[in-house]
């Protein structure tokens, strides 16, 4: 696991020095696919490249009044990066301290109230997860296994756009 991760910090700084990746697709879905009467606001964003062997998903969640949520990048389906968080005014918020794959994260709901908190290690969400109600107290949690949900067969956003069935890792971050 740590060689991907020395690898990925090698590919993600040469990506810096030159654009050598091969462009796979874009995604991007507007508010009104959620929200019925909005057809113009992007809701969210996903670039794919191809690197090598590693596939580079870049990613741009926004807010229904246009301002950009998070932005991240993920490395063969696991979460590499948080550029930002910000609020629904642009303001930064305080997301964890995820680096190169590995760290605490926390996701806040569009009134700033703490949605869900865990870890990640090397990309894949690991350990317990709580989900929190608007009170503030923990709701729910999920124990995560090298990014997999051990109680569940759920599947992530890059497994459904091609079209994989089955269990798969649950690492996206929004």
């Amino acid at each position: 696991m740590g060689v991907f991760f020395l690898s990925a910090i090698s590919l993600l700084n040469s990506t810096c020095s030159s654009k050598k990746e091969n462009f796979l697709f874009e995604k991007q879905e507007n508010w009104g696919e959620w929200h019925a009467g909005d057809t113009i606001t992007i809701h969210y964003k996903l670039t794919a490249y191809k690197r090598g062997k590693d596939t580079i998903y870049y990613t741009k969640n926004f807010y229904p009044n246009g301002t950009e949520k998070t932005k991240t990048i993920h490395i063969n389906d696991r979460l590499f990066k948080i550029h930002f968080v910000n609020d629904t005014t642009g303001r930064p918020v305080d997301f964890g301290n995820l680096e190169n794959g590995t760290g605490h994260v926390k996701k806040y709901d569009f009134r700033g109230t703490l949605e869900y908190s865990g870890d990640y290690i090397n990309g894949n969400k690991e350990g317990w997860w709580y989900f929190y109600h608007f009170s503030g107290e923990v709701l729910d949690s999920t124990l995560f296994r090298d990014g997999f949900d051990v109680n569940s067969n759920d599947s992530t956003l890059i497994d459904y756009l091609f079209g994989l069935p089955g269990r798969y890792r649950n690492n996206l971050y929004n």
